[in-house]
């Protein structure tokens, strides 16, 4: 009996050999943001590493963990009890996105994320427990810094930073490669990197507003939380020491921005493969009095059912003009009998999500859509929008090109996160691949201090040649005067 064991037994420790031991911080705010992660962490856990996630609770409304795979057995989680994080409520969170953010709800929101970081970093009991089971790698999003006073807190030593957005120049600029004002547009612009000279005026202002005043109410309140446990901390070297930057961005579709070999591109990863309509649905797609489907969503953050009622009628009237169209559309609450009148529109909570105006911007630029402004928006620009898109091919054609060019992807993106993550497990930020941008002031980076040292030369020659020339012809004409006199 003991003889038979020994081969199970083996088996058993090479299965093992080359596994991991990662935490994956999930907070549960932004459902994409989790649900994003959770498949991360789904992946590393079915290639055989042991993955433990750690959950703080922000938004109860959120109801999924994000991760499903069963190999994920281990889970560390922070409830939101009565009375934590006050600033945060996410009614009116929602209801405000339709009049976009003023300044007065970022702050709001800035304080909020700070509360919910003051709440991690008080997590003794979690933090002592994950800091005893010394893992090999941490998995943090940008979209939540708290994560890097995690890492802090337990003493990890290597760690990953993700992006589930599009990449910016947030990012690549806190990596050493700050953006080009001529081309580089800010994370929320509407703008393309095709830039006239007015939008290239606002885009550098927006660049350094952002810079001086959004990003510190965004994120200062969150550095202020982990520096009162962790006084050394910085947000931007803290991206910097990430071993790579895991982005959610696809070459074909986003702008083209400069990088350093620490970001590495993962989208569309571990898609599941379509399946068979069933149901409605598929009676509704496969009917004949069917011309085509339009798929209605604003995302998985702004919800439709607290649309203005201004907004919601321009798009019902508009559905009505095109009885031959089918539209889904993804509606939180159909109960409340919103377009039950109208026979070719059907409410769903569809699991659909990507809201961001940078998104409306890019889908114009690559030629597949365009937007429309919800504040001016009206019956008549609704239908002109849909008979533009149903009618004109080179929409279609555009989406279908891009989608053979991302089917086409020469190396699998999802064997391509395994093997950095692994290789950020065994050698973490091996400092090769760091570039020395992220050591250098905007004036150093961009050489503006000796532009303007080589200016004030210039400017120095030409006053003292200036001097030399005034003081030659000066000197002529005395000579010129005197011999007249004589």
């Amino acid at each position: 009996m003991k003889v038979a064991l020994i081969p199970l037994v083996l088996i058993a420790c090479l299965s093992n050999v080359g596994a991991f031991k990662i935490l994956f911080f999930i907070p549960v705010f932004g459902i994409s943001h989790v649900r994003f992660s959770g498949k991360l962490a789904d992946v590393l856990a079915d290639a055989g590493h042991e993955v433990i996630v750690y959950q703080p609770v922000l938004d109860e409304s959120v109801k999924t963990k994000g991760f499903s795979s069963p190999n994920i057995t281990k889970y560390y989680r922070l409830p939101r009890n009565p009375g934590d994080y006050p600033s945060f409520v996410q009614e009116d969170a929602i209801a405000g996105l339709w009049e976009g953010m003023p300044l007065s709800a970022m702050t709001k929101f800035g304080k909020s994320r700070a509360e919910f970081c003051e709440g991690i970093m008080k997590d003794k009991k979690n933090l002592d427990a994950l800091e005893a089971e010394k893992f090999d790698l941490v998995v943090t999003e940008w979209f939540e810094p708290c994560g890097y006073g995690v890492i802090n807190a337990i003493g990890a030593k290597k760690y990953v930073t993700t992006w589930s957005g599009g990449l910016n120049s947030a990012i690549t600029g806190a990596l050493g490669v700050k953006p080009h004002w001529s081309y580089s547009v800010g994370h929320n612009s509407v703008s393309t990197e095709v830039l006239s000279f007015g939008e290239r005026i606002k885009e550098l202002i927006g660049h350094f507003l952002g810079e001086l005043i959004f990003l510190p109410i965004m994120m200062g309140g969150i550095s202020d939380a982990i520096r009162q446990h962790h006084p050394e901390f910085d947000l931007s070297t803290a991206v910097a020491k990430s071993a790579f930057v895991f982005v959610n961005s696809e070459d074909h579709v986003d702008y083209v921005i400069p990088r350093t070999p620490k970001v590495i591109l993962i989208p569309n990863m571990d898609n599941e493969k379509p399946k068979p309509l069933t149901g409605r649905v598929a009676e509704v797609v496969e009917s004949s009095n069917t011309r085509g489907i339009v798929l209605f969503s604003f995302g998985s953050t702004l919800q439709a059912c607290t649309m203005p009622s201004h907004v919601k009628t321009a798009f019902m009237e508009a559905f009505k003009e095109f009885p031959d169209i089918t539209f889904f559309w993804k509606y939180e609450k159909p109960e409340d009998g919103t377009a039950a009148d109208i026979q070719n529109v059907f409410l769903d909570n569809l699991p659909v999500f990507a809201d961001q105006p940078r998104n409306t911007a890019l889908l114009t630029y690559r030629g597949m859509g365009f937007g429309l402004d919800h504040k001016t928006l009206t019956k008549e620009k609704v239908v002109e929008a849909l008979n533009e898109i149903l009618n004109n091919k080179k929409y279609k054609e555009k989406a279908q090109l891009i989608h053979r060019m991302i089917q086409a992807r020469p190396l699998s993106t999802k064997e391509s996160f395994i093997k950095h993550i692994e290789f950020a497990a065994e050698f973490g930020d091996t400092g090769t691949l760091s570039a020395e941008g992220a050591n250098q002031s905007v004036f150093v980076f961009h050489s503006l201090d000796v532009i303007g040292f080589l200016l004030a030369v210039v400017i120095v020659v030409v006053l003292l040649l200036k001097w030399v020339i005034v003081s030659v012809v000066r000197l002529v004409r005395i000579k010129l005067v005197k011999c007249k006199k004589e």
